[in-house]
C-alpha cells in the first residue's frame, strides 16, 4: 500500500516541467512519510543478518551515517541559509498588505502565489497575457475597478521586456519602481499609472520595502 501510495505521488509529478534543483523535492513530501517508514523497516530487515548486540551497533550505524550524509547535504547546499533568503516573499507581501490600495492586482510571476498569500491582494501572471494585449489588459481592469502594477524580480524585467516592448511603451519599464526590496536579486513594484510622467524622472522618490 505504502509503495503504491508512493508511486503515485512520483507518477503526479515525473511528466511535469522538468526542475533541476533540490528544493523542488518538495512535491514529494506527502511520500516522505511512508518513504521513511518503509527506509525503517528496510534497515530492521536487514539488521537481523547480524548477530548479538553488533545487530544494534550496526543499525546505529547506518542511522548514523544517513543522518550525517542530509546533515552535510543541506550544508552543502546552504539550505539553513535559506531562512533569509526566503523572507522577501513575506516582506513583500506584507509590504503590499498594509502600503497598496485593496483593488490593486498585480501582474508578477514569482511572486504571483506569495503576494496571494501574505496579503490578499489579486495577482495575474504576465507570462500568460498575450504579448500584444497588456495595454488592453490594463485598460479591462481599470474598467472594473482594480489598479494595476507590476510586481517584478530583477531577472523577470527582462523577461517582461522582451514580451511586451515591441507592442507596448509600458513594455520598456522605463520609469522608476514606486517600491523596492534591495536584495540581489532585487524586487521592484512598478505602477503604470505613473509611467507618462515619471519616465524621465530617475531622481523619483523610491519607497524602500522593509524585512
Amino acid at each position: 500500500m505504502w509503495l503504491a501510495f508512493i508511486s503515485a505521488v512520483f507518477a503526479c509529478y515525473v511528466f511535469y516541467a522538468p526542475f533541476d534543483a533540490w528544493w523542488y523535492l518538495r512535491f514529494l513530501l506527502p511520500a516522505f512519510g511512508p518513504l521513511a517508514v518503509l527506509t525503517a523497516v528496510g534497515i530492521v530487515s536487514i539488521s537481523t543478518r547480524v548477530a548479538g548486540r553488533a545487530r544494534l551497533l550496526a543499525v546505529a550505524a547506518v542511522v548514523a551515517v544517513l543522518g550525517w550524509h542530509g546533515v552535510r547535504y543541506a550544508i552543502d547546499h546552504s539550505t539553513f541559509m535559506m531562512k533569509r533568503g526566503e523572507q522577501k516573499y513575506a516582506a513583500v507581501g506584507n509590504y503590499i498588505a498594509t502600503r497598496m490600495p485593496e483593488r490593486a492586482v498585480f501582474l508578477s510571476i514569482q511572486h504571483s502565489g506569495s503576494v496571494r498569500y501574505y496579503s490578499g491582494r489579486l495577482t495575474i501572471r504576465f507570462d500568460w497575457i498575450d504579448p500584444k494585449w497588456l495595454d488592453r489588459a490594463l485598460d479591462d481592469l481599470r474598467s472594473r475597478g482594480y489598479h494595476p502594477y507590476f510586481l517584478l524580480e530583477e531577472f523577470e524585467e527582462q523577461q517582461f521586456r522582451e514580451r511586451f516592448a515591441a507592442d507596448s511603451s509600458l513594455g520598456a519599464l522605463n520609469w522608476p519602481p514606486i517600491a523596492r526590496l534591495p536584495r540581489t536579486p532585487d524586487v521592484k513594484i512598478y505602477d503604470p499609472a505613473q509611467a507618462e510622467h515619471a519616465a524621465g524622472d530617475r531622481q523619483a522618490a523610491i519607497d524602500i520595502i522593509p524585512e
